[in-house]
């Protein structure tokens, strides 16, 4: 398997910030390189990786002690975090 490029990370984080995929798609795409080919990935690129991995995150219990991915419960991260997220992300890595 080719690791994505940061052009397709970007394109995906995009799906996702606009609805056109689900959190838990862009984790389930994600997945395969933040837990099994990681060493394949440009440092770059896993950084986005392992933040589209984890934007499934929810609460499990009441007291928002446990986190999960996927499943019913509140969600770790809202949609302005994943946006705000994209951002930050876009301007530490333009060039």
């Amino acid at each position: 398997m080719t690791p994505p490029t940061k052009a397709e990370v970007e394109h995906q984080w995009g799906n996702l910030i606009r609805g056109v995929i689900t959190r838990e798609q862009a984790h389930a795409w994600a997945k395969p390189w933040v837990e099994e080919c990681f060493e394949q990935v440009d440092p770059i690129v896993e950084n986005a990786l392992q933040s589209l991995h984890g934007f499934d995150l929810v609460y499990t219990d009441p007291d928002r002690t446990w986190i999960a991915h996927g499943g019913p419960g509140d969600y770790v991260h809202d949609s302005a975090w994943i946006r705000e997220s994209f951002e930050r992300w876009q301007t530490r890595w333009a060039h």
